[in-house]
């Protein structure tokens, strides 16, 4: 049986602009230094993410991905852990 379900997540960029939409600060860079990452380093952030929305209850979110990588980076995870994902980029 499915959990809680997000029609509107940004799993691989979550955690690196945490806190800054709440201010008045840009988000454009930390998602900026998130695509430099490597694969690994991305699936890696991405996958810290993903086990947050895991742990809080959510099992199915649509990814809305800033771009094709993150989307990527988002499939590479989620497929493997049982995460009903549906990207959108």
């Amino acid at each position: 049986m499915p959990g809680f379900i997000s029609g509107h997540t940004h799993v691989a960029g979550g955690s690196s602009t945490r806190g800054i939409f709440e201010g008045s600060r840009s988000y454009v860079r930390p998602l900026e230094i998130a695509e430099e990452l490597s694969d690994d380093d991305l699936d890696a952030l991405t996958a810290y993410n993903l086990a947050e929305l895991i742990r809080s209850g959510c099992t199915t979110q649509v990814e809305m991905a800033l771009s094709r990588r993150q989307a990527e980076s988002y499939v590479r995870v989620a497929g493997p852990w049982g995460s009903r994902g549906y990207p959108a980029a």
